[in-house]
């Protein structure tokens, strides 16, 4: 049984390099250009796959933190799917709420585990409140058909932090735990919204002038 844990583990770790590899090129890539795209689906999809792992992992040997951590990067990355695919803005907007649902039910579960947890309880918190922000918007804002984009990006730009976080996690041991979880959230979140911000001051339409 162990044996297949580790091939589990092998795999979670090996889906989230690839995340973590594509999902910086589709960074960097130019928003809307086919590279971003394919770099953006191949992040999707393999950190989609490394969010179920990591579930799969904390459910075989019982993990509450890592259970909500999958939990919360599962949910970015499936809401940043579907506001970029082309199906109808109606089809988008229920199953945004029920992503949204899911979010909430995820983000009680989280806060649950940090009340029990000595250490670690911080974290939770904090991840579990942007999950409560970005679920609440799901299910009681009205949604801009021409701004999903934004909804996409700033749930993709969420997953690829919690990739990097991820990466840090498992590999920084000269830093403090606080500064390894929480600080690539703090530094990324004004970068994905001055990006978002960017985007659209591009794709804006010039206004005619007589």
């Amino acid at each position: 049984m162990e044996l297949k844990y580790d091939y589990l583990l092998y795999l979670h770790i090996a889906a989230g390099f690839i995340a973590l590899a594509a999902g910086l090129a589709a960074a960097f890539f130019g928003k809307g250009s086919k590279r971003h795209t394919a770099a953006g689906r191949l992040f999707g999809f393999s950190m989609g796959l490394a969010a179920l792992f990591a579930i799969a992992l904390a459910l075989w040997h019982p993990n509450p933190f890592l259970l909500g951590i999958g939990f919360f990067t599962l949910y970015l990355v499936s809401s940043g799917w579907v506001w970029i695919r082309r199906i109808p803005f109606i089809s988008k907007v229920k199953i945004g709420k029920a992503i949204g649902i899911i979010g909430i039910l995820s983000a009680g579960y989280m806060l649950s585990v940090g009340l029990r947890l000595s250490s670690g309880g911080v974290i939770l918190y904090v991840f579990a409140g942007i999950l409560t922000l970005f679920a609440l918007s799901d299910l009681f804002v009205k949604t801009d058909p021409k701004k999903t984009a934004a909804k996409h990006g700033g749930r993709m730009g969420g997953a690829l932090i919690a990739a990097i976080t991820a990466f840090m996690a498992t590999n920084v041991y000269f830093l403090p735990a606080m500064v390894v979880w929480l600080g690539p959230t703090i530094i990324g979140t004004p970068m994905i919204v001055l990006g978002i911000r960017k985007y659209y001051k591009k794709v804006k339409p010039k206004r005619k002038t007589s």
